[in-house]
């Protein structure tokens, strides 16, 4: 059980003031308030990057956006580059030489861009203009690469297993882990969604990773911050539903179920009406639609 979470809507503990800039349910992006820099933790979706800058401006004080640090190159993460390089002359966009990769990939963006169209219709909202052109990294960083922003440094730490471009962000001197979702996806106080997709000993892997770091403050996509203790009651929780997922679908497959079975069963034991709120029914089909044939291939018997 997960208690001390902290969904920045009050006064919160962390040493970096962090403010949720999402301009819609499920695309979260943080802006960080360091000394000497605004940084903002992922952009969230296209369509509602109207909003994400409002929040921005209206919190920034010196109305101006530094850096952008991209956990991965998903939709939901990454399609509001173009708006906010647009909206701030002058940011510098962070991700992994994989995460550039993707980014200038012509079909990697045709697919970015229809699944921002289909999350707009989801939630009832005008789709964003296309501007591919303006989606990429200007920094790329590797794992172990330290980097200055303003006055915090900042370590990279490659946390495969969600998507093979995963990075997390270590700001050294408040022992701060900007997290992605490879350490899976806090639901409620009950539940962590398992983040891997890739890879199922990948995930594991940088989820010890992650433990090894010894951090005092963990930022969670979709979620807020976590802090002391319950960082390793966290990361616990999370090699825990990473190993339980793996169960449940290497089982139902071997028990003859189909996709569709399998992802009935999936639903019964781990989506309820709460959960749906911060974690969409096409958001998690998209998910499953990778993660259930990485488990059968790598954890099903041969």
């Amino acid at each position: 059980m997960i208690h001390g979470l902290d969904k920045l809507n009050a006064s919160q503990k962390s040493a970096i003031l962090t403010v949720n800039c999402s301009g819609n349910t499920g695309g979260d992006c943080f802006l960080l308030k360091a000394d000497g820099a605004n940084i903002l933790v992922d952009t969230g979706f296209a369509f509602c990057s109207e909003a994400t800058v409002k929040k921005i401006r209206s919190n920034s004080g010196t109305k101006t956006l530094d850096f952008i640090l991209l956990t991965h190159s998903h939709y939901d993460h990454a399609m509001g580059v173009p708006a906010l390089r647009k909206a701030f002359p002058g940011v510098r966009v962070i991700g992994s030489e994989y995460c550039d990769y993707i980014l200038k990939k012509p079909t990697a963006r045709k697919k970015m861009q229809e699944m921002d169209d289909f999350a707009a219709r989801a939630y009832k909202k005008e789709k964003a203009e296309a501007a591919a052109d303006l989606l990429y990294c200007d920094l790329t960083v590797k794992d172990g690469e330290e980097i200055a922003l303003g006055s915090s440094t900042v370590r990279a730490v490659a946390l495969p297993g969600h998507t093979k471009c995963c990075m997390g962000y270590y700001f050294e001197r408040e022992k701060m882990l900007v997290s992605c979702e490879t350490l899976g996806i806090l639901a409620d106080e009950s539940m962590v969604f398992p983040g891997c997709l890739i890879g199922y000993r990948m995930t594991l892997d940088s989820i010890e990773k992650a433990l090894s770091l010894g951090a005092r403050e963990l930022l969670i996509p979709h979620s807020g911050y976590l802090y002391g203790e319950d960082i390793t009651d966290y990361l616990t929780a999370s090699k825990k539903a990473t190993e339980e997922c793996r169960e449940l679908i290497v089982r139902a497959h071997e028990s003859g179920k189909d996709f569709d079975g399998i992802v009935e069963e999936y639903k019964s034991r781990y989506y309820s009406e709460k959960i749906s709120k911060s974690y969409p029914e096409h958001a998690m089909m998209a998910n499953l639609s990778a993660q259930i044939p990485m488990f059968i291939n790598e954890c099903g018997r041969r």
